[in-house]
């Protein structure tokens, strides 16, 4: 029989079953605060973040867990889970042998490779603590007191560095091996030195130290211990089950130092057996080119970036049929880090990815800090929207909390830290009466009615100011009307004006003719004063990774920009400068 050309095309719906289904508990109190809970158990953990890479070791050793790239070509280097285990093993057999006990602390100053990698895992099998620390902290130029103050905090043990030529401010007193050279030659002459045994780790004691991004002050060291961090990865686990589905791909750049990049991100891999291909572009901008060849080539089956990243990715996948087909041809889910997508920027990825599969590939983010583990509530739903941060993870609880007008998140569970490392005074600071973290973030219900569709995020509580009449101003709301209507046009924006007569705004910009209709067409829509934005500026230079203006994800860092461009603010509120 022929068939009929009016039936419509029946599409299987390959994400069937990727997630699991939402089920809140919600509670409203009398005094407006909202306590959310997951429904769901978490399935047992293991018990450190070695038995992963143990057992992986044995069932699959010469499959590939790390590579890198080799030159500026297309070959790479890769690390297997064999070797890995075998080099863990070696590694942490030197470090014991050089003088360092459990518990002592290996700062890392490196960006991510398989030297790196490596060293880390050496550090983790002996029981030392691994501290990894961003380069640019140490780098020529660099505040040599803000890096005395890390040292000071850390008061590390050793130091193991890329090069002390690129790091000079690590030389300190302290032991330094430097690269995979001398690391090599100094666990060579080990023979007979036993290997640490993982059964002897206590999986409650600090394995790893983070340092915030001092976005918000000077940065602090959070502990991970090996249960945080298997707790955290098996919570996400459960409820993104299309992860057991096949082994994990990943092309990523965000930096070890971050709990996304280095926990998340790297658990997410070594849990299941997969591959983490590190992008050596870094995020950069001007390595766009980069990122693209090894997306290409690579194949990711899951990929994150900030909404800056995504912006810059969207017009290649519009126009490169061949790169839209290798991107999404494989690709399970999407994520989005940091600040909320754009809805203009969400429904051209979608579109652009039913393009290749038929169906959009979900689209998905979550909501934590560095104190959280990293995550504290996910997304694990097909249809959910930009802006949403998803449900509480299996174990955690959220609080709710009104203040000065919105509710701040607070959370509590196996994930989140128990306590700044050695800053009792900071501690006290930062968790509640009844032991909850105070982020500082700020969060709403999608629909007060339906508490299972979860948060939206609302911004930081520190970014709302008030104008010179008094008047409160919602940064998030603005910024993402202002994304939402620019498409391509804007990278992202810095919204200025506290105690001034109105608002004004910082653009990065590709192209700064555009602007002018943006605004005008925005301000048509919003009359009011706490939404119009009467004058804007765009950011030349655009902003700078060395500065600190953008933070290791590759958002705009608003504290330290504003800082570093005190003249771009004053000029905005010079009335013979800027466009109103």
């Amino acid at each position: 029989m022929a068939p009929n050309p009016h039936e419509a095309a029946i599409v299987v719906d390959w994400r069937e079953g990727m997630f699991a289904a939402r089920d809140v508990e919600a509670r409203f109190l009398p005094d407006g605060e909202i306590r959310l809970a997951s429904r769901l158990a978490s399935s047992p953990r293991v018990r450190t973040t070695l038995h992963w890479l143990e057992q992986w070791a044995e069932e699959t050793p010469d499959a590939v867990f790390v590579s890198e790239a080799l030159g500026h070509g297309s070959a790479r280097r890769t690390l297997s889970y064999g070797q890995a285990w075998r080099d863990a093993g070696r590694i942490g057999a030197g470090l014991l042998a050089m003088g360092l006990r459990p518990q002592d602390r290996l700062m890392v100053v490196a960006l991510n490779s398989i030297g790196h990698m490596q060293v880390a895992l050496g550090a983790l099998r002996a029981g030392i603590i691994y501290v990894p620390i961003a380069p640019q902290y140490a780098a020529p130029g660099a505040d040599a007191a803000k890096f005395a103050g890390v040292l000071e905090l850390i008061a590390p043990d050793a130091i193991y560095c890329d090069s002390v030529k690129v790091t000079p401010l690590i030389d300190t007193g302290v032991p330094i091996i430097e690269g995979p050279t001398a690391l090599d030659a100094w666990t060579a002459r080990l023979d007979g030195v036993a290997e640490p045994c993982i059964s002897e780790l206590d999986p409650a004691l600090p394995a790893k130290l983070l340092l915030t991004s001092g976005s918000t002050g000077s940065p602090k060291a959070v502990p991970y211990s090996h249960a945080l961090m298997t707790e955290n990865l098996q919570a996400t686990v459960d409820v993104w089950p299309f992860i057991t589905r096949r082994k994990p791909t990943l092309v990523d750049w965000l930096p070890w130092n971050h709990a996304f990049g280095g926990s998340n991100n790297v658990h997410l891999v070594l849990s299941q057996g997969g591959t983490l291909h590190i992008d050596q572009s870094r995020g950069r901008p001007e390595l766009l080119d980069c990122c693209i060849s090894n997306l290409r080539n690579l194949c990711p089956t899951f990929h994150g970036a900030v909404p800056a990243g995504w912006a810059a990715l969207i017009p290649i996948l519009e126009s490169d049929l061949g790169f839209r087909e290798a991107f999404f041809g494989g690709l399970d889910a999407m994520f989005c880090a940091g600040a909320a997508m754009s809805a203009d920027l969400f429904d051209r990825l979608s579109r652009a990815s039913a393009s290749v599969r038929g169906l959009p590939v979900p689209i998905l983010t979550g909501w934590g800090a560095t104190e959280t583990g990293p995550g504290a509530t996910i997304v694990h739903d097909m249809n959910a929207r930009p802006g949403w941060i998803g449900t509480p993870l299996p174990s955690a609880e959220i609080r709710l909390v009104p203040q000065d007008g919105k509710r701040e998140l607070r959370v509590r569970g196996p994930s989140v830290m128990r306590a700044y490392w050695r800053r009792p005074d900071l501690t006290a600071q930062v968790f509640d009466e009844e032991g909850f973290y105070r982020t500082g973030d700020a969060g709403c219900l999608v629909d007060p009615t339906r508490p299972e569709l979860g948060l939206l995020f609302d911004g930081r509580l520190a970014d709302d100011f008030k104008l010179a009449n008094g008047s409160w101003v919602n940064v998030n709301q603005l910024r993402l009307d202002l994304l939402r209507r620019a498409g391509d046009r804007l990278r992202d924006v810095v919204i200025v004006g506290p105690d001034r007569p109105h608002l004004a705004a910082l653009c990065w910009a590709d192209d700064s003719a555009a602007l002018e209709e943006l605004f005008v067409d925005h301000n048509r829509d919003h009359q009011g004063q706490t939404m119009c934005v009467q004058k804007f500026a765009v950011l030349i230079p655009p902003p700078s990774t060395e500065l600190g203006e953008l933070t290791t994800k590759g958002e705009i860092n608003r504290r330290a920009l504003l800082a570093q461009r005190p003249e771009a603010v004053t000029g905005l509120y010079d009335e013979k400068r800027g466009h109103s």
